[in-house]
């Protein structure tokens, strides 16, 4: 558990990171097509959304943040269409810290259970599985998506 929290907190450090010196009008550029990080942001939130209700918690998310940024949403370069950057971030590190805090007292039997999410208990069959691969993979491809943004639009690589 040590280890997957460990990588869980090295990508929002990176996030945080990444999106440091973005000026928020800047929020919904897509240069080349790439998905804005406004959008990269957002689908995160709600990602982490879905975390916390596999650990049985409340999600934090408004409403509205499901239709613009769930799996099946169009990324778009209307800056008015997102939440504001700091809204989005703030949301961001509020569920982070709260899927940290649950997953710290997490009991094997959580873990174990299977995954509820039925087109994905193929490749994940169990809660922990799921858990595992949206802390990482799933964190770290947005990550790349952020850097990807970052070199299309002009910024040097931070690390």
């Amino acid at each position: 558990m040590r280890e997957l929290l460990s990588s869980y907190r090295m990508n929002q450090s990176m996030i945080k990171a990444f999106l440091g010196d973005l000026p928020a009008e800047r929020m919904a550029e897509m240069p080349g097509g790439v998905n804005p990080p406004a959008w990269i942001i957002g689908h995160l939130c709600i990602a982490g959304d879905g975390m916390l209700k596999l650990l049985g918690q409340s999600p934090v998310c408004p409403a509205s943040y499901e239709k613009l940024f769930d799996m099946k949403s169009t990324p778009t370069d209307d800056l008015a269409a997102y939440p504001s950057k700091d809204e989005l971030v703030a949301t961001y590190e509020k569920i982070a810290t709260m899927v940290t805090v649950v997953m710290e007292s997490v009991t094997d039997e959580t873990l174990n259970a299977e995954n509820p999410m039925e087109g994905l208990r193929q490749p994940l069959p169990t809660i922990g599985d799921m858990l595992s691969f949206m802390m990482t993979v799933h964190e770290a491809m947005h990550v790349g998506q952020l850097s990807a943004w970052r070199r299309a639009s002009g910024y040097k690589p931070l690390f």
